[in-house]
């Protein structure tokens, strides 16, 4: 090579050197990789198992995500587990007819009594629609020379989207939905909601009590949900499983209930006790109030100085203990369990009528005997509420 060649060949190697870093090659072409972003994923396949006796115990390979540090679920040695199935690390079973020779190896049975055959299952449906999930065959052992074997014969082939290497089932293939009978690209099935609470007639459906769903995944996820919970919701609702209560019940919080007609008013006695406060608040939460001491008279019967109009003083309009509250308004004598109510309550109820002349005090009624006493409302008596609504 003359002197002027070399000089040629000594600057296009520099050229070269200076126009190539640790991102690209000499070309321009190659550039190193972007780091992984957060929620970022990636496939990580498991090393090889053994081949001979052995199955994935479940998963040859699985996703990762990366959360900043490291990829999540992290990478896994495949290992012999045959206890702990797992879809998020590498492992592997025995699979029959081996067993475990306690070292990571499966090798065959040596026990003569032990019987070992292949079940095959009952076809799936037919058509590139179907998928086995798992398997379409599985062994089954004998430990008492063959009279029974386990896992047992599954006789019924059917649709199921929980993995299986011991049943006979089938899923749909990727792209392909279940619609509630079979396995279609329409990618659409109805959603039939849980049961009303009763058929007691207290409840109906606000609005259905089932949906129409499609699927843009194959049937991986589905619009509008699920709705496993059938609950109540006064909003009406296409595409949910809720109720109300039918025309004249009212929601108590837990359940559907109905309300008494009597003496011109509506009715409800809840089956706890409450504070006075409590009273009020529960009360107004099913759309009623604690009644007045006009109003709870009106629910006494057989006591003639107190029902209304009896010659007892206290009303909505004569409120103090001293001038109105007489030896008339004290009691009728005891009697059986009720006898003093026209709903045959017993023991004493609040009124919303505040006694006059006690700072705080309303009138109560106490149906055991007919009197119209008063309680403290400042403390923590309870006593019993019929909520009343017009």
């Amino acid at each position: 090579m003359n002197i002027k060649m070399r000089i040629i060949f000594a600057a296009l190697l520099a050229v070269f050197i200076m126009s190539c870093d640790e991102d690209t090659d000499f070309k321009g072409l190659y550039k190193k990789p972007a780091p992984p972003e957060i929620g970022d994923t990636r496939t990580f396949e498991c090393d090889d198992k053994p081949d001979k006796g052995t199955e994935w115990n479940i998963v040859s390979e699985y996703t990762q995500t990366w959360d900043g540090y490291a990829w999540q679920p992290p990478d896994t040695d495949t290992v012999y587990n045959e206890y702990s199935p797992s879809t998020t690390s590498c492992q592997y079973k025995c699979a029959m007819p081996y067993i475990p020779n306690g070292y990571g190896a499966c090798v065959e049975d040596p026990d003569p009594n032990n019987k070992y055959k292949l079940y095959q299952c009952k076809p799936k449906p037919e058509g590139a629609a179907y998928e086995w999930n798992t398997v379409s065959e599985y062994w089954q052992k004998s430990t008492d020379q063959g009279f029974s074997y386990s896992p047992v014969d599954d006789l019924t082939t059917e649709y199921n989207l929980t993995p299986s290497t011991t049943s006979c089932q089938y899923k749909c293939a990727s792209g392909y939905a279940w619609n509630g009978t079979e396995c279609t690209t329409d990618a659409g099935r109805v959603f039939n909601c849980n049961p009303l609470p009763d058929e007691s007639g207290a409840y109906v459906w606000n609005t259905v009590n089932s949906y129409s769903q499609t699927s843009s995944d194959g049937g991986s996820t589905w619009n509008p949900p699920d709705d496993s919970t059938t609950e109540y919701n006064e909003t009406p609702s296409t595409t949910s499983c809720q109720f109300k209560c039918n025309d004249g019940y009212g929601w108590d919080g837990s359940k559907c209930f109905v309300w008494q007609d009597g003496v011109g008013y509506y009715w409800y006695k809840p089956e706890s006790q409450y504070t006075y406060n409590e009273a009020v608040a529960y009360c107004s939460s099913i759309g009623g109030s604690v009644p007045t001491i006009d109003q709870l008279r009106l629910l006494i019967q057989n006591c003639t100085d107190t029902v209304t109009s009896g010659a007892c003083a206290v009303t909505n309009s004569c409120t103090s203990w001293t001038s109105c509250r007489g030896t008339n308004c004290e009691s009728c004598s005891d009697q059986g369990y009720g006898y003093y109510s026209i709903f045959s309550d017993s023991s004493w109820f609040w009124s919303s009528t505040s006694v006059s002349d006690q700072t705080t005090s309303v009138f109560t009624v106490n149906f055991n005997s007919g009197g119209i006493n008063m309680s403290d409302i400042s403390g923590s008596a309870m006593g019993n509420t019929r909520c009343v609504k017009n």
